[in-house]
């Protein structure tokens, strides 16, 4: 079985709204069931490092030299040491062959100038409709590669 985990950048713009990222982005991190449990442990012993001590949830934002954000998990460390956790933590997801990467970059412009595009709703909808094709996408290929049926799951958050 396959897990899916996917998150989204932010929430999407109203249309019209000025003073928000040109783009909303939606990515997930396919992972197949035998690998979750050594990411997991080694995530967590990454987090409880000395040098780095990240408590709380991690966000992609958070590596942001001017993220205030009251919730920054990464927010006592400077930004060297931002980089470092952030490179050591995409390392342990890209040293494994089986684990994919999938996102979707929508311009918000280009979005809502589509007629079928009208709310943030919409926007996150045919965003989100992108990953989750690609991912089933990727399940097919695998059971074309492994000859039988291949299981997902879903999650949201990161």
């Amino acid at each position: 079985m396959y897990l899916c985990f996917i998150d989204e950048s932010q929430t999407p713009p109203k249309p019209g709204q000025r003073g928000r990222p040109p783009y909303f982005i939606i990515a997930g991190v396919i992972i197949h069931e035998a690998q979750w449990h050594d990411i997991a442990n080694e995530l967590k012993a990454l987090k409880a490092r000395p040098d780095f001590n990240v408590r709380g949830e991690i966000k992609w934002r958070f590596f942001g030299p001017t993220n205030a954000d009251p919730e920054n998990s990464v927010a006592h460390l400077n930004q060297a040491a931002r980089d470092s956790f952030r490179d050591a933590m995409y390392a342990i997801l890209t040293k494994r062959k089986a684990v994919k990467i999938i996102s979707c970059v929508s311009s918000v412009e280009v979005g809502y100038a589509q007629a079928y595009c009208n709310t943030q709703d919409d926007l996150y909808l045919y965003t989100y409709k992108t990953v989750s094709e690609r991912f089933q996408y990727f399940l097919q290929d695998m059971e074309r590669t492994v000859g039988s049926r291949q299981s997902a799951v879903g999650k949201w958050g990161l």
